[in-house]
This record gives C-alpha cells, sequence and structure tokens, in this order.
C-alpha cells in the first residue's frame, strides 16, 4: 500500500474520530488534526499560502484605490455641512473611527462603510435642503425623495464597483478553491480558541468538518500533479508583430486594421493580461475616446462563443482578458473548454 493510500485511511479515522468528539473535546482535537496536515504536507500548504497571500493583495489593493477614490467625496461633503449647525456627521465620524480602528462595523469592509457613510449623509441632508450643491450627477429621485443611485455613482467613481467585484471574485475562490478552506480552518482554529461547538452556533463544527474534507482532497493529490496542473499551458493567445492575434500559434482569429480601435484597444489588453481594466482607465490611458463596446471589439477581434467566454470577462465598464490558460484555470466555474466553430 502506497504512502497516499495510508494517508487516506489515516485521515479518514481522524475526521471520523473528530465528528464523534465529545464537546469539549472537539476544537482541541480539531487543532490537533490541522497541525497534523500542515506538518505532513508542507509543500501543499506552501502553496496554499502563497495563493492565499497572492488573493489576498489583489482584494486589498482594490480596496485600497476604492477609498483613495472616494474620500475626497466624502471630504467635500464634510466641508459643505460642518459649519451648518442643523447638519448631522454621523456616518461620517463612524467611517472615520472604522478606519481609525476606534470602531467595528460588523459584516463591512472599510470601503462599504465609506460608501454607506456618503449615501446615508448626502441622502438626509438633499432631503433636508443642507446640501443643494451636491453633484446632481450621482443622484436620481422617486416620490420626491433624492437618494444615492449606485450605477451614476460608480460610473464617476468606479474603483468602488471593481472593488465589489473584486470581493466578489474573491468569496466566489474561498468557497470553491483549496485554499479558501485552509484559510478559513486557520481562522477557526483562533476564532474558536476557547468556546464549545455549541456556544460557537450549530453550523461550525459541520462547517469545520466540510473544509477539511476539501483541504484533505486537496492534499491527496500528488504534489507534482498539483504544480504542473496549474503551470501547464492549454490555450495561448499570441499576437504578432503583423498584427496577427492567433490562438496557439496555429489558428488566426482576426489581424485588426493598423492603429484602428480593435487593434489599439487589443494591444493594450495584450501587454495587461490577467487583471481587471476599466473603460476609464484605458482611455486615460491610451489617450482615446473608445467608442465600441467591449464587448462589440471583443467579437470583432475574433473572440466569439467558447473563445469570448475563455479569454475574457467583459461588462460594460471593464475588462479581463486571461491569457495563457492552464489547465488549472479550465476547471474553475465558467471557463472549460473551447470547443472550436
Amino acid at each position: 500500500m502506497n504512502d497516499n493510500n495510508n494517508k487516506q485511511l489515516a485521515y479518514k479515522v481522524w475526521l471520523d474520530e473528530l465528528n464523534t468528539a465529545p464537546s469539549d473535546a472537539f476544537f482541541p482535537t480539531f487543532r490537533q488534526f490541522l497541525e497534523l496536515l500542515i506538518k505532513e504536507n508542507p509543500t501543499k500548504i506552501d502553496l496554499l499560502k502563497e495563493k492565499i497571500d497572492k488573493e489576498t493583495k489583489t482584494l486589498v489593493a482594490s480596496a485600497n484605490k476604492a477609498i483613495k477614490e472616494l474620500e475626497p467625496l466624502l471630504d467635500s461633503i464634510e466641508s459643505t455641512l460642518k459649519d451648518k449647525t442643523e447638519s448631522d456627521l454621523t456616518q461620517i465620524e463612524h467611517y472615520k473611527q472604522a478606519k481609525s480602528g476606534k470602531l467595528r462595523i460588523i459584516g463591512e469592509d472599510l470601503p462599504d462603510t465609506l460608501y454607506h457613510a456618503i449615501r446615508l449623509t448626502v441622502e438626509r441632508h438633499k432631503n433636508n435642503g443642507l446640501l443643494n450643491k451636491f453633484d446632481d450627477r450621482l443622484l436620481s429621485v422617486r416620490d420626491n425623495f433624492w437618494y444615492l443611485d449606485y450605477a451614476k455613482t460608480t460610473e464617476v467613481y468606479p474603483s468602488y464597483k471593481n472593488y465589489k467585484d473584486t470581493k466578489e471574485e474573491f468569496e466566489r475562490k474561498q468557497k470553491e478553491e483549496p485554499w479558501g478552506a485552509y484559510a478559513y480552518l486557520e481562522w477557526a482554529k483562533t476564532f474558536f480558541k476557547d468556546v464549545l461547538p455549541e456556544q460557537a452556533g450549530s453550523f461550525v463544527k459541520t462547517d469545520i468538518i466540510n473544509n477539511l474534507r476539501r483541504l484533505i482532497l486537496y492534499l491527496l493529490i500528488p504534489p507534482d500533479d498539483v504544480q504542473n496542473k496549474a503551470k501547464k499551458v492549454i490555450y495561448k493567445i499570441t499576437y504578432t508583430k503583423t498584427r496577427e492575434i492567433l490562438l496557439n500559434e496555429a489558428l488566426r482569429l482576426a489581424k485588426p486594421d493598423f492603429d484602428s480601435e480593435n487593434e489599439v484597444v487589443f494591444d493594450y489588453l495584450y501587454k495587461n493580461p490577467n487583471k481587471k481594466i476599466t473603460k476609464d482607465q484605458m482611455e486615460r490611458e491610451l489617450r482615446i475616446k473608445i467608442a465600441k463596446s467591449f464587448h462589440k471589439i471583443v467579437e470583432n477581434l475574433g473572440f466569439k462563443g467558447d473563445l469570448k467566454r475563455v479569454f475574457f470577462q467583459v461588462s460594460k465598464t471593464s475588462i479581463y482578458f486571461r491569457n495563457p490558460i492552464t489547465e488549472d484555470d479550465l476547471e474553475a466555474p465558467g471557463i472549460g473548454k473551447i470547443k472550436l466553430p
């Protein structure tokens, strides 16, 4: 019997033991089990830590960008209202306390607290007449009530929507990928250090065992398979000096006209793969005005059907060019293999 089979049997026994552990022994047993898994699988655990670090840095950078873009708006609102005795700056103060660490608002990250401070302060004072000079591009009215319109606001301040999209993607990956299971277990190991399962909540014991199962499934894959699978390139787009867009250096998808909108946009995307890029950002850096939608440009470049789905994520205001596509990428929801026409 090989080492992997031995591990599989041992891990099954450990899980069964954890599942039947008395209430007062559950968390100590869980922590011991997790430490053994980490000790026995250092290479794979290191890969998970690297992935957690990468995903977290992406989310934090997105959050910081949203805060940097929205804070001047909050400051201008405060400046307008601070000398008016009837004004209520409670929400702005809450945000400042949250940013300084003096106040923790459960279920909210700092960019959300900032946006909500802006929204609630604007709506209160626009409707009571104290904020008449506020930027009406960001507002809509319903039944004589002025409200901060999310769609309009994120058109003018796109970084907050980009943050929300990044956070949604982070949370999706956290639920579906092995690093999410490991991150949850490391959090649970510390957070539930001095409580009983029934004090933590009826769902916690089930969540811990389910995430342990997810982690074990990953750990039982041979290390070489994990690394090779993540790195093996299945599909790759090449953009030649003669402006040909090639799939796997064999199938020509398009040859955009020199200096056309299609050519300029794709050249930029090709040089900036695997990152979300907003329309405003691209127009600002290229010093152009993009007339066509990203959807139309992508299709003009030969990316239709499966090709578009695999290589691109597109919205009205942003675009993400995924290149190259590894075997690991193909297992992500919404990717999958390409069926060529």
